[in-house]
């Protein structure tokens, strides 16, 4: 009789465990994922980190944590992925009362895009391994993957044919309001250009040096429609690549630049299109445009 009740008991005790287990696993259990870096280029490593937070006194043996994210993001520890149109991604742990596990996971960025997780998923089981929990996290981290830029002596050349005067630094007509430097007097300089007070301190006429300006918009057309039922997606991609060097050296040189293309946003839906402006602001602006493009 004895030993019946002590049975009784432990399958009581086990049965209440469980109950407990299954309904207060999940409570103030929490993860969050963010991308370390909020930009990367294609060919480049991220990092992300990996959150996971019990605020209870009840401890977790086994967590299984994971998410989804698109397989373009490769992980370096491919043992505990699975690759299909996207990457699941999923650890274990072993979580005990008010801990907070940190883990970072790096990876390598195979395309440009723009890449979100919105979602994360934990598993575990009961008190004695059996039984399966399920709960959902939602989290918010996204990470643009620039394109690449195309380089070498044939862009250079396709540069300077497509830039046309604006590579040109000497002009032929000077902007008055314009200083550039200082120089001697040569015959048939106009006498409005002396600068009286260095031709004093030098004792021989000086005159001042006018520079040239120029000023101007470059809009870089992108077509990435396929008119066919065969896609040019290399083509495309090498497009893009073309057209973020572009932006850069027409930046660079202080021009306004804006890019219209075909190609929508994959967040709004609409076609890309960025006003022509200057400024380092320009450059993430197409970038981000371009990495968002499908």
């Amino acid at each position: 009789m004895t030993i019946l009740l002590v049975l009784l008991g432990a399958v009581l005790i086990q049965y209440l465990a469980g109950v407990y287990y299954k309904k207060n696993w999940d409570r103030q259990l929490r993860m969050t994922l963010h991308f370390e870096e909020t930009a990367v280029t294609e060919g480049e490593e991220g990092t992300l980190t990996e959150i996971i937070e019990n605020r209870k006194w009840l401890f977790l043996p086994m967590l299984q944590a994971g998410f989804m994210v698109n397989r373009n993001l490769s992980f370096s520890e491919e043992e505990n992925a699975s690759v299909s149109d996207n990457t699941y991604k999923r650890d274990i742990f072993s979580v005990m009362s008010w801990q907070r596990i940190i883990r970072q996971v790096s990876f390598s960025a195979l395309k440009r895009g723009y890449y979100e997780i919105t979602q994360t998923e934990l598993f575990t089981k009961g008190p004695l391994m059996s039984g399966e929990l399920y709960s959902t996290c939602p989290v918010s981290t996204y990470l643009y993957v620039y394109p690449k830029k195309e380089s070498g002596q044939n862009f250079a050349e396709l540069f300077q044919k497509l830039s046309g005067v604006l590579e040109e630094r000497k002009r032929l007509l000077e902007d008055p309001f314009t200083f550039r430097g200082i120089r001697e007097y040569a015959p048939g300089d106009p006498m409005n250009r002396i600068n009286w007070k260095a031709s004093a301190r030098t004792g021989t006429y000086m005159v001042n040096m006018q520079d040239s300006t120029t000023a101007g918009k470059v809009w870089l057309l992108l077509d990435v429609e396929d008119e066919t039922i065969w896609k040019y997606e290399e083509l495309h991609e090498t497009g893009i690549r073309i057209a973020a060097a572009l932006a850069e050296e027409f930046l660079g040189r202080g021009i306004e630049t804006g890019v219209i293309s075909n190609g929508r946003d994959c967040v709004s839906g609409e076609e890309i299109c960025v006003p022509a402006r200057a400024g380092k602001g320009q450059s993430t602006r197409i970038l981000q445009s371009l990495s968002r493009m499908v």
